[in-house]
């Protein structure tokens, strides 16, 4: 059992870009009407006539398409639920099902009220249609993901392996200058040096604040805005914002890794990692010198790594 809940919490490619969003629905649509049109699984063949089966092919997809679209409104509405830091296996199975069963339901009720092929268009009860939308949309489904996965896991493996390579030749380690503490409005809290300082997260009114000290982590809470602690310490230029709800120290950064659920960092092997949000990688990327740059100030032919 806590294999499985382990195997549930496991990160998965969120939905937060909803252009990417759109775009994997539109392929899902597409492939179901391929399913319906080609292999007309279901009796579909029976129906009277071509223009009735493409019709149907077409109809189908069509009011799934639209009633996924719908769940855009879940997207903006609930934005942290969806944010690629806390969107899992689990949560996408959730979902997956949710939308399966909602465009049953409508492809269902509109098959009902629209499609008229005689006593055959009142023969499909919600549960016929429950299971032709799962047999049908299951396989485009896993075939969309499985893509996606691949093009996202691809991708950010090459971009991580870059970074990890310019951060070994040529890291970028920003000398802290004074003061040597971070500013904190909370007074309860002990002073924190900014060579100690690993991360911070913001979790709803507060910000959680590692640090480690002689090998000692420590995890503070302040009641502070991640906005008025960037301000606060502005003149500290080694602080990274690599994530609307992370502020990373970039002298503790160890390496990043990528896969099709996003970049993170490692700054401290008993500590969670750190992600970073699509709209900071290049920022990240452009903290560390290109590698070959880096090898051809050091007089090493580029045409050898070729």
């Amino acid at each position: 059992m806590k294999k499985i809940y382990q195997l549930l919490k496991q990160p998965h490619p969120a939905y937060d870009d909803l252009k990417v969003y759109f775009r994997t629905i539109l392929f899902i649509a597409i492939g179901v009407f391929l399913i319906l049109y080609l292999l007309r699984p279901n009796d579909m063949s029976g129906y009277p006539s071509e223009w009735h089966i493409l019709k149907n092919a077409l109809l189908y997809p069509a009011a799934g398409f639209i009633m996924m679209a719908l769940s855009t409104l879940w997207i903006v509405g609930f934005p942290n639920v969806f944010a690629q830091k806390n969107w899992n296996l689990g949560r996408e199975i959730v979902f997956v099902a949710y939308q399966f069963t909602s465009v049953a339901f409508i492809v269902w009720l509109t098959h009902y009220l629209i499609v008229h092929d005689g006593d055959k268009a009142k023969s499909f009860s919600l549960w016929k249609m429950m299971f032709i939308v799962w047999t049908t949309g299951f396989l485009p489904y896993i075939v969309v993901s499985l893509t996606r996965h691949f093009l996202l896991l691809k991708k950010r493996l090459k971009v991580a392996g870059q970074i990890n390579e310019n951060i070994e030749l040529n890291p970028v380690k920003p000398l802290i200058t004074t003061p040597s503490y971070l500013r904190i409005s909370d007074e309860k809290i002990p002073k924190i040096s900014g060579d100690d300082f690993l991360f911070l997260e913001s979790r709803g009114n507060y910000l959680h604040v590692f640090c480690e000290n002689e090998g000692d982590i420590r995890e503070f809470r302040i009641r502070e805005t991640i906005r008025k602690f960037r301000e606060d310490n502005a003149d500290f230029p080694n602080l990274f914002h690599s994530h609307r709800a992370f502020v990373v120290n970039l002298d503790k950064i160890i390496r990043i890794d990528g896969n099709a659920a996003g970049y993170f960092l490692h700054v401290h092997p008993k500590l969670h990692k750190v992600p970073v949000s699509r709209s900071h990688i290049e920022e990240l990327r452009a903290l560390f010198p290109d590698s070959s740059l880096q090898k051809a100030r050091n007089g090493v032919s580029l045409q050898s790594d070729s």
